[in-house]
């Protein structure tokens, strides 16, 4: 919760992607009433793993 507070880089790893939708949503209900207003990506491929590097906040779930 702190590192969505400050606006930090979450990358949620799991084996069942399933679950990490699921506790992305959640983490994101608990800034209530505040809102997160970056990147919010469920599923990111391996192809897609580069854009880890980015400069700005996201939350971002990756499998396993």
């Amino acid at each position: 919760i702190t590192a969505l507070l400050l606006e930090r880089k979450v990358i949620l790893i799991k084996k069942n992607f399933g679950d990490i939708a699921l506790i992305m949503e959640s983490l994101v209900s608990l800034l209530n009433p505040l809102q997160w207003n970056f990147v919010f990506i469920t599923y990111l491929t391996g192809k897609l793993l580069d854009c880890l590097e980015a400069p700005f906040p996201y939350i971002i779930g990756v499998s396993k």
